[in-house]
């Protein structure tokens, strides 16, 4: 499955939220759907990320990080045709 990538410069930094829910195919993209309210996001990984690669549908998860509704102001942004252009979005941070 292919997912959204952003330009971290400070790996660690940032929001320290929670998304815990199910890795879902989403048209060939990597979504979660929230364990509790069952909405979908769309998580966007630092770029570089040593995680991101190795989800597979239906594996359950914790991703760190912050819900977005828009990339607006986000660095460099890259997000495959694939993956949904609305929000919701979770910005994963990562660990250094």
């Amino acid at each position: 499955m292919e997912y959204a990538t952003y330009a971290s410069d400070d790996p660690g930094v940032g929001d320290s939220a929670v998304l815990s829910g199910q890795v879902e195919d989403t048209a060939g993209c990597v979504t979660v759907t929230e364990s509790e309210t069952e909405l979908i996001y769309t998580p966007v990984f630092p770029a570089g990320s040593s995680s991101a690669g190795q989800l597979i549908a239906g594996d359950q998860v914790e991703l760190r990080g912050g819900a977005h509704d828009d990339l607006a102001g986000v660095p460099d942004v890259q997000a495959p045709e694939s993956c949904p252009s609305d929000g919701p979005f979770w910005l994963v941070v990562e660990d250094a």
